[in-house]
């Protein structure tokens, strides 16, 4: 097929503006291309008391009173924060609140409590406290068979009053009633590898990612005044999905939430997946892949939803970031690192969102609370539908882009103009003239290659906003 040289000049100019869009949009979503930054705008560090934060441990927040509970692990107390993070007042062993780990609070007031057994707190439990911090009800979870060794880490309320509550070492979470009698186990399954099945007691067996004794001694001095739960531990590297796998069964889980929709999110660090089940408790999907490189969850540790924006945020304990997603399990972007100054962290062990959306983070090694703003611009670019609804469509269906106007000036300036002879591409080999007969090639008439590198030379390729 023959084409005229202002045609070629046009098909050239169309190409190579659109080569540096599609770079920009491929490696994203299809459609969507995100600029992201993060901002550490406060940093928690004491207590009501104007005593440095002892291990924060858990973080959550009442959307409604714009309050911030801050589970302090070193010394058992929980202490709130106003809207303006400044602390307001704790709570500790006059509220039975002896050993606390996580926590929610209700739109009502209510205060659930997870408490979890040492020798000050013979039983794990739940304490409830009405909106002025006093014990309404409590909750022992050792009574529960099978519960042998649990550990409660967090426990989530859905809209009907029904406990949720996830901890460590156990294969899926426990569903209370409202009253708090035990119901059910809701129990994700995935393939699991030979390794990280239970060949022993639940109470006796090592947490997933946990080291042999020989590799907590070189961390021992570094952490021998860090109690023993909130210690870190190195992962054993990734086994799920491996040559390895050879079973399917319930994973542990060691987190759980509510969104609005009563959906279901379970973190499970043996897997690097969150499981999302619905309502009713029926699998949806599951998201996340075990790993520790950018994008990978070596050992996530909390979960927050910011429905206004549909992000979901992991906190990853072992790679000290905070990794989003969208609402469908896609994986976006991530923050942090581990370090000391504001916006990176050092095991970053729970997370919560704020009314406006701000990230809070229990820096737990670095002993203080961060508050990171997202500030995040998302530009949708759907190209074919950018290119079907321009008004100058011509009647081939042809685009034209933006300069396409100046194009005819600057094409007149290699004498492409609509006149001059057709060159067809599969024969512009047969058509380049020859010096056989002794001619000067400096007055050879222009090869379409010649042609086409003095366009790129000369062209102005429009700048794509980042």
């Amino acid at each position: 097929m023959a084409v005229t040289g202002a045609e070629m000049f046009r098909m050239f100019r169309r190409q190579f503006w659109l080569l540096p869009l599609t770079c920009l949009l491929f490696p994203m979503s299809v459609q969507a291309f995100k600029s992201v930054e993060t901002q550490s705008v406060a940093q928690i560090t004491f207590d009501d008391e104007g005593a440095a934060l002892d291990f924060p441990a858990s973080v959550f927040f009442d959307p409604k009173r714009e309050e911030l509970y801050v589970v302090n692990g070193g010394n058992g107390r929980i202490i709130v924060y106003g809207p303006d993070y400044f602390p307001r007042w704790s709570i500790g062993s006059g509220r039975d609140v002896l050993t606390p780990r996580g926590g929610t609070v209700l739109s009502d007031g209510r205060v659930f409590v997870v408490q979890i057994k040492n020798r000050v707190n013979p039983t794990p439990r739940i304490t409830v406290l009405n909106g002025a911090f006093f014990p309404e009800l409590d909750i022992p979870l050792d009574s529960i068979p099978g519960t042998e060794g649990f550990i409660p880490r967090n426990v989530a309320i859905s809209a009907g009053g029904l406990m949720y509550v996830a901890g460590d070492l156990y294969r899926g979470i426990l569903v209370l009633d409202d009253e708090g009698y035990f119901l059910r186990k809701l129990q994700p399954t995935d393939q699991l590898s030979a390794l990280s099945l239970d060949f022993e007691p639940e109470e006796t067996a090592t947490e997933e990612g946990a080291t042999d004794a020989a590799d907590e001694t070189s961390t021992g001095d570094e952490f021998a005044n860090i109690p023993e739960e909130f210690r870190p531990r190195k992962s054993r590297g990734n086994r799920i999905g491996s040559s390895e796998a050879t079973s399917v069964g319930p994973v542990k889980i060691n987190y759980v939430t509510i969104d609005s929709q009563g959906r279901i999110y379970m973190v499970s660090p043996e897997t690097g997946k969150v499981f999302v089940h619905d309502s009713e408790e029926r699998f949806l999907f599951a998201f996340g892949t075990k790993g520790g490189s950018p994008g990978q969850l070596s050992n996530p540790r909390a979960l927050a939803i910011d429905e206004e924006h549909g992000l979901i945020y992991v906190a990853d304990y072992m790679r000290h970031s905070i990794l989003a997603y969208n609402m469908e399990g896609e994986y976006l972007f991530e923050t942090g690192g581990r370090g000391e100054t504001p916006g990176w962290f050092n095991f970053p062990n729970d997370i919560a969102l704020t009314a406006r959306g701000e990230i809070i983070v229990a820096d737990l090694f670095n002993r203080r609370v961060q508050v990171l703003n997202v500030d995040y611009e998302a530009r949708f670019f759907d190209l074919e539908a950018i290119l079907k609804s321009d008004p100058k469509v011509d009647e081939n269906g042809q685009v034209p882009l933006p300069g396409d106007e100046a194009a005819e000036v600057e094409a007149e300036r290699f004498d492409l103009t609509p006149g001059a002879p057709d060159i067809d591409y599969e024969d512009v080999g047969e058509e380049m003239p020859s010096t056989a007969d002794g001619g000067d090639p400096s007055e050879e008439t222009d090869s379409a290659e010649q042609i086409e590198i003095e366009i790129l030379q000369d062209l102005e390729i429009p700048a794509i906003s980042k």
